[in-house]
C-alpha cells in the first residue's frame, strides 16, 4: 500500500505541532483539558495515519490536517468531560461543591449548542469562501475550482489551462488565494459587525 512520504524535518514538524496547538489554545483554552495531551494526541494520530497507510494523499496542507485530527480529539475529550452520571458527584467536602446530574446535562446542552454553533460559523465560512470565489475573474475562478472542489493535481490544472508547467500554476494559485485571503477579511470583518 503507497503512502505519502511523512516529513521527518524537525524544524517542519515542529511548526507543524505549534499550529496545532496555537489552534488548541483558541479552541480549547478554557475547556479544562490539558492542551499539551490533545496536540500529543492529534500527533500521534497523524504520524500513525500516515505509518499504517490510512493517509496515502492529501487535498489539503499537512498542518490543516493535523488540526481537523485535533478539532475531532477535542471535542471527543470534551464528550467524555460532559458524561452526566446516575448520581451527584461529591467533589469536595462542603454541600456546595456537589454537582447535580442537571447541572452536568444542561453544562452539556451548552457545550453541544455552542459546538452546533461553531459548524454553522464553519459552514458560513465555506459559503463565504465560495461566493468570493464565484465573483473572482479567470482564471483564478478555474484554477481554485479545479483545486479545491475538483481536487485536482497542480499538473493536471497546468495541463487543462495550457499552462506550460505546474510551477506556473502554483504560481498562479497562489496569486489568487492572496486575493481570496483579502476578500475574506473583509468578509469576517463584515460577519462580526
Amino acid at each position: 500500500m503507497p503512502t505519502i512520504p511523512f516529513p521527518t524535518d524537525s524544524r517542519f514538524l515542529e511548526e507543524v505541532r505549534e499550529a496545532v496547538l496555537q489552534y488548541a489554545r483558541r479552541r480549547f483554552g478554557n475547556s479544562g483539558l490539558s492542551l499539551e495531551d490533545l496536540t500529543q494526541e492529534a500527533m500521534l494520530v497523524l504520524f500513525n495515519n500516515v505509518q499504517s497507510g490510512n493517509l496515502t494523499e492529501l487535498s489539503c496542507n499537512l498542518k490543516t490536517y493535523a488540526i481537523s485530527i485535533l478539532e475531532r480529539v477535542g471535542l471527543a475529550s470534551l464528550r467524555k468531560q460532559s458524561k452526566v452520571p446516575s448520581a451527584p458527584i461529591n467533589v469536595g467536602d462542603d454541600d456546595d461543591d456537589v454537582v447535580h446530574p442537571v447541572d452536568l446535562a444542561i453544562a452539556r446542552d451548552a457545550i453541544q449548542r455552542w459546538q452546533d454553533e461553531e459548524d454553522n460559523q464553519a459552514a458560513l465560512m465555506v459559503q463565504a469562501m465560495q461566493q468570493v470565489i464565484d465573483k473572482m475573474m479567470e482564471p483564478c475562478k478555474t484554477i481554485l475550482r479545479l483545486f479545491y472542489w475538483e481536487n485536482k493535481k497542480m499538473k493536471e490544472i497546468a495541463e487543462q489551462m495550457k499552462y506550460k508547467s505546474d510551477d506556473v500554476a502554483k504560481t498562479k494559485k497562489s496569486h489568487c488565494m492572496t486575493k481570496v485571503k483579502a476578500a475574506m477579511e473583509e468578509t469576517l470583518k463584515r460577519m462580526r459587525s
